[in-house]
């Protein structure tokens, strides 16, 4: 084993070399390293022999590679990761056993990849996490339970997918949410209910969606939200009590839309409102 008697290292990158292949326990006796840059290399697959003796390592960056498979359980010697990139590979299913036994990861990028697919509770051992980033692939529908152990979840980028439709409590369990990014979708309306546990969101981004009107429900109670985007939308009509719940609001972006008339006390409720596109 090429490391095995190398038990102080702590850092090691192999990035931009060419690596198309990691023998079974190729990183074994690493057992003080923090930090493995598998960056920009051609590797193909995943699974846990090749990750074996990996039991102190928190940042893993395997982006920019040619992953298209992840074998269940890949990750079962790595219990201390809390860092993990994945983006930028090939990746077009993610099993419910994927991603088993990062119960300490805190971030998770999964974004520019070919992911149609995503089973039930793909993330049901992530407890912990609070970033995850699964924008710009090719995800049409979520199971209405799949994020309901993300209790710790900050910021969730769904952009760039083909979104049309969601279950009112896909975000029920989400309660520390601060940013949520729907970009680029094809969202044609808002269930109801959608954000209603969000309290703590402060960012909302529907922009380049296929949304035609907002109800005087779908933003309620979200009363820490400093910014909400629309633009470039099909948006028609927004009924008049729709910001009402709005009192932090600081930046509303309705530009690029087909709205011809804003009715009296459309604004009434933003009083902090400090940015506002109309335009186009």
């Amino acid at each position: 084993n090429l490391f095995f008697d190398t038990k102080e290292l702590i850092e090691l990158d192999l990035s931009s070399n060419s690596i198309e292949l990691i023998q079974i326990e190729g990183f074994y006796g690493l057992i003080s390293l923090n930090e493995l840059d598998l960056n920009n290399n051609l590797l193909e697959s995943l699974n846990k022999t090749i990750l074996k003796g990996l039991y102190n390592t928190s940042i893993l960056k395997l982006n920019n590679n040619k992953i298209s498979f992840i074998e269940d359980n890949s990750f079962y010697f790595l219990r201390n990761l809390k860092r993990l990139e994945l983006n930028n590979n090939l990746i077009k299913h993610i099993s419910n056993s994927s991603l088993s036994y990062l119960n300490p990861l805190e971030y998770l990028n999964l974004e520019n990849n070919k992911i149609h697919q995503l089973d039930k509770s793909p993330f049901n051992d992530l407890v912990n996490l609070k970033f995850l980033f699964l924008g710009f692939n090719k995800i049409k529908f979520f199971h209405d339970t799949i994020f309901e152990n993300l209790r710790n979840l900050i910021q969730l980028n769904l952009n760039q997918n083909q979104i049309s439709k969601t279950d009112s409590k896909l975000f029920k369990n989400l309660n520390r949410l601060k940013i949520l990014n729907l970009e680029n979708n094809c969202l044609f309306k808002i269930a109801k209910g959608l954000f209603d546990f969000n309290h703590q969101l402060n960012h909302l981004n529907l922009a380049k969606n296929l949304l035609k009107n907002i109800k005087s429900y779908n933003f309620r109670r979200l009363f820490n939200l400093k910014s909400l985007n629309l633009s470039l939308n099909y948006l028609s009509d927004i009924q008049i009590k729709s910001f009402f719940d709005l009192e932090n609001l600081q930046e509303l972006k309705l530009n690029f839309n087909k709205l011809s008339i804003l009715k009296y006390h459309f604004f009434s409720s933003l009083f902090d409102l400090r940015i506002l596109e109309l335009s186009n």
